[in-house]
C-alpha cells in the first residue's frame, strides 16, 4: 500500500500526519494511551469503501455512531457550523476550518468526529477545530 493517504490526512485535518507507527494492541483510529494529540476528524482513503457509520467522540468520553444511510441533508455555514440532519436524530457540529470536515461528511469519508476534549483552545489557527458536538432526537 503506498503513502497516498498522506496529503488526505493533511487536507482535511490541517495537520501534518507522521509515517504509521508499529501496531500498538489498539485499534487503528485510536491514539496510543497517553497520546494527547489532537485529531477531529478520521478521513478514510479514497481506495477503500465509504464508511457505514459516523462516530461521534464527545468531550467526556461518550460516543454515538449514526449511519450514513439515514443521513438526509447535511447544510454548511462558516459562521454557524455543520448541520447533519438524520432520520432520527440532528447534530450540529460547531468549531473552525470546517469546509474539508463537510466535504468528507457528503462522500462518506469519516469515520469519526471528535470533540476537542480541553477547555482551552490551543490549536493553531489554521487547524481544523470542532468545539462541540450537539445531538438532539428528531
Amino acid at each position: 500500500m503506498s503513502n497516498d493517504r498522506r496529503p488526505i490526512v493533511e487536507r482535511y485535518t490541517g495537520r501534518p500526519t507522521s509515517p504509521p507507527s508499529a501496531p500498538t494492541g489498539g485499534y487503528g483510529d485510536e491514539p496510543p494511551e497517553g497520546d494527547d494529540s489532537y485529531q477531529p476528524a478520521a478521513p478514510v482513503s479514497a481506495n477503500r469503501p465509504p464508511e457505514l457509520m459516523l462516530e461521534l467522540r464527545f468531550k467526556k468520553g461518550d460516543a454515538l455512531a449514526l449511519s450514513y444511510a439515514l443521513l438526509i441533508s447535511a447544510a454548511f455555514n462558516p459562521s454557524q457550523g455543520i448541520a447533519l440532519e438524520y432520520t432520527t436524530h440532528r447534530v450540529v457540529v460547531t468549531g473552525r476550518n470546517l469546509r474539508g470536515i463537510y466535504r468528507a461528511l457528503v462522500a462518506h469519508r469519516l469515520a469519526y468526529l471528535q470533540e476537542l476534549s480541553s477547555p482551552l483552545d490551543d490549536q493553531p489557527d489554521d487547524a481544523t477545530v470542532i468545539s462541540t458536538l450537539q445531538v438532539t432526537d428528531s
